[in-house]
């Protein structure tokens, strides 16, 4: 991933969960992958794992105004574990991720996600050429985001809020393929829009490809 865009905060999470993301999409339902992650945090948390305050602080307002040591020395309960690590993921609480106990994932979409935001463009188009549904499937997870929501980097997983250099390419691949750049996706309280995602991402605008992707999807019709 040489070519894409990870920031400190995010590399520290991707390496805090490893043991699950390395299995992939073996695990046995979405239900699964988000408990398990639930279960990392507390424990990280416990060992005080810094990694941890990323996650927090993002999806439990009452602690993004405490110090790091007030939130790593306090003690981190089960129910917030599990309702931050609910929210990552876009789900309203834990009792939405109940629900997917029976839930499997569809790899072929989760692969196309990754190989759009690894800039790998031709495992993308081999994909979209075997699949063609995959360019406007939604995820499984709570913020129902498509392949284009991903590329924004904004209200998804930590872990896949990353820019490939070659972003501009992978969209226009997207739209090329019949994404719809209007889509709207569940982050923020819904109705969250393509372009209103990636205006206001950090991610492309680190790593310097925001301007020029957001004229692309203005030129054809993103609103």
């Amino acid at each position: 991933m040489s070519n894409v865009y990870v920031c400190e905060e995010v590399e520290a999470i991707r390496t805090m969960h490893r043991d699950v993301l390395q299995q992939g999409y073996t695990v046995n339902s979405v239900y699964d992958w988000v408990a398990k992650q639930a279960e990392t945090l507390l424990a990280e948390h416990a060992a005080g794992n810094k990694a941890v305050l990323f996650h927090l602080r993002c999806w439990l307002p009452e602690l993004s105004s405490e110090s790091d040591k007030s939130v790593l020395s306090n003690e981190l309960s089960v129910d917030q574990a599990q309702l931050c690590m609910a929210r990552e993921y876009g789900f309203a609480g834990w009792h939405e991720v109940l629900a997917k106990q029976d839930e499997a994932f569809e790899p072929q979409f989760e692969h196309a996600v990754d190989f759009a935001l690894n800039g790998q463009a031709d495992l993308l188009q081999t994909a979209l050429n075997q699949n063609p549904n995959l360019v406007n499937q939604v995820s499984p997870f709570g913020h129902g985001a498509g392949l284009l929501h991903y590329m924004a980097a904004n209200g998804v997983e930590s872990h896949r809020q990353v820019t490939p250099q070659n972003a501009l390419n992978t969209v226009q691949l997207l739209f090329e393929s019949g994404c719809d750049v209007n889509a709207t996706a569940n982050m923020y309280g819904g109705n969250s829009t393509v372009l209103g995602l990636w205006e206001t991402s950090a991610h492309p605008a680190k790593a310097g490809v925001q301007a020029e992707v957001s004229q692309y999807l203005i030129k054809n019709g993103a609103v």
